[in-house]
């Protein structure tokens, strides 16, 4: 389902990210470098609005198409497909941001 998954521990409990990107995308770059920089253990998925074997991608093409990078934290398990949670940054992606965001629950 999810492509590029990096899981940097087993706990039910960390925070799960998803990364909405594209191809050719400078900004998406930007933001991988913040996320791997970053200490706290989490989850990370990404999802290619531009590859069209994601599973409901004619709807967040739509919704981002002009806005990648995206970044959704969820905790815990998702309660449908397409549970991302909660938008946390669009854009640019602060590394205080990220760490203030993945130590919420």
């Amino acid at each position: 389902m999810r492509r590029g998954s990096r899981l940097f521990s087993t706990k039910a409990s960390i925070p799960h990210l998803t990364l909405f990107t594209g191809t050719h995308c400078s900004l998406c770059d930007d933001m991988k470098e913040v996320l791997e920089a970053e200490t706290t253990p989490f989850t990370l998925a990404m999802y290619n609005i531009r590859d069209d074997t994601s599973p409901n991608v004619e709807y967040w093409r739509r919704k981002y198409q002009y806005d990648i990078p995206v970044l959704h934290l969820r905790w815990g398990e998702p309660t449908q497909e397409d549970d991302y949670g909660p938008e946390i940054a669009r854009h640019r992606l602060d590394p205080a941001q990220l760490a203030a965001a993945l130590q919420r629950k």
